[in-house]
């Protein structure tokens, strides 16, 4: 019937279409089996991931507790306290410092992930690996320091009365003087009056007459002596006064000790008044070396340590000291404070305003070890490469304490007996970049 015709649009496909749909579809489903087949047996096998760590804090599992990045035995669950010791900041301590067998904490290092490594390729990368141990370690800081006159050991050389400069010795800046060379030349009335005084008291009294007599001079001539010597006259001044029975015309300023002028502030004809300083005397037997000591370190000093300087004047010479004081206050432009160390300097060597480095010994502790070179630092992050096993390596962020001879104290990160990357570090680092960078965008590497 013309009203019961089915339109083209409306057709019912025939048995031989189904059939055709049915075998394209199935194609399409073997060859999607295939690729899968192909890309699972090309993958590289991975080995089974570790389980997930919690990420809770310590004080859910139990008790925090903390040490001492420089005393590690010394262990306290207030984190506010300080180390006996040294005094310093505590920091979170980590199961491998605690000893107690479980696995230290790891720490998300970005772009970074666990590797596998061929030991073909090992070997080709030139992989060296050392056992983390637990040693004695020995700290040291190294600062910058600067040499200057020790203040105890600077003289000043000053009038004792009125007078006149007649002339200039040895009194010039700069110059090495020995304990008694004249400076300087002095007139002074009131100094030939303290001279014609001892000359009187000689010439009237008899020194051998029995004490308490009415001729006995041995007190008058003593206290005419003491004034002599309170004026600042010389020993040897004064006995060279007596032998020749009559007062000099000039009173000799000399060196108290033996040492480099400093100082010079008269000149020839200049007046002087009692308490004008003359001249500074620079004793440089031993001297002061100043050392800027950063924040960082400031918890680590303490008066009495060893330190050694060393100054680009005598390579290779190491000039040793004790630091005897720690100044108060810190310097706002450096933010570091400073610490005196007193040096002995017999040979005059060492000379005010050189500058050099500074070597303190802090002490040994007990410590987990590592080579220094195995320790990859970015700037932003520290982390070791741990083996474990079968060519398989993680990254595992590390804090460092301090250093010495090639060697670094690890305060939490790896534990004592786990093995650690100290050569091609940096290629291995590199590996596991760009393994994590595959990864990260679905894809993946075959084992090399």
């Amino acid at each position: 019937m013309p009203g019961d015709e089915v339109r083209p649009d409306e057709r019912r496909p025939t048995r031989r279409t189904r059939a055709a749909l049915l075998a394209r579809w199935g194609l399409a489903a073997a060859a999607s089996l295939l690729a899968a087949g192909i890309w699972i047996a090309w993958s590289p096998r991975r080995a089974p991931e570790a389980p997930a760590r919690s990420h809770k804090p310590a004080e859910v599992a139990g008790a925090a507790t903390y040490t001492c990045p420089m005393h590690p035995a010394f262990v306290t669950a207030d984190p506010k306290a300080r180390c006996p010791e040294c005094g310093m900041k505590l920091v979170p301590r980590s199961a491998d410092v605690a000893g107690e067998g479980k696995a230290p904490e790891r720490a998300a290092l970005t772009g970074l992930g666990a590797i596998e490594i061929s030991p073909e390729r090992i070997q080709l990368m030139g992989v060296r690996t050392a056992v983390v141990a637990r040693e004695p370690l020995g700290a040291t800081i190294r600062a910058p320091g600067f040499v200057a006159v020790d203040d105890t050991r600077l003289v000043a050389v000053s009038a004792r009365f009125p007078g006149w400069i007649e002339s200039i010795g040895s009194g010039h800046v700069g110059q090495l003087v020995e304990k008694g060379d004249v400076l300087a030349q002095l007139y002074s009335p009131d100094a030939i009056a303290a001279q014609q005084q001892l000359l009187a008291v000689a010439r009237w009294t008899d020194p051998k007459a029995p004490s308490g007599g009415r001729l006995a001079g041995n007190d008058y001539q003593r206290d005419a002596r003491v004034k002599l010597e309170l004026f600042g006259f010389a020993p040897q001044d004064i006995d060279e006064l007596v032998a020749s029975g009559a007062p000099n015309r000039t009173m000799k300023i000399r060196a108290p000790v033996r040492g480099f002028v400093g100082k010079k502030s008269v000149l020839a004809g200049a007046y002087v008044q009692p308490g004008t300083e003359m001249f500074q005397v620079a004793d440089l037997s031993s001297v002061w070396v100043i050392v800027d000591v950063f924040a960082g370190d400031i918890a680590r000093v303490r008066v009495g340590q060893q330190a050694a300087v060393e100054v680009p004047t005598y390579p290779g010479e190491r000039f040793e000291g004790k630091i005897a004081f720690i100044y108060p206050a810190m310097a706002q432009a450096t933010r570091s404070l400073q610490a005196r160390i007193e040096v002995r300097n017999p040979g005059l060597r060492l000379r005010p305003g050189m500058y050099g480095d500074v070597t303190i010994e802090v002490g040994k502790s007990l410590a987990v070890v590592v080579p220094a070179e195995a320790i990859v630092d970015t700037g932003e992050a520290r982390y070791v490469f741990v083996a474990q096993g079968a060519g398989r390596f993680e990254p595992r962020a590390v804090t460092v304490g301090w250093t010495e001879r090639g060697k670094a104290a690890i305060v939490a990160g790896v534990a004592e007996g786990e093995r650690v990357v100290t050569t091609a570090s940096f290629l291995v680092d590199s590996e596991s970049r760009m393994r994590t960078a595959v990864e990260s965008f679905g894809g993946g590497a075959p084992r090399r």
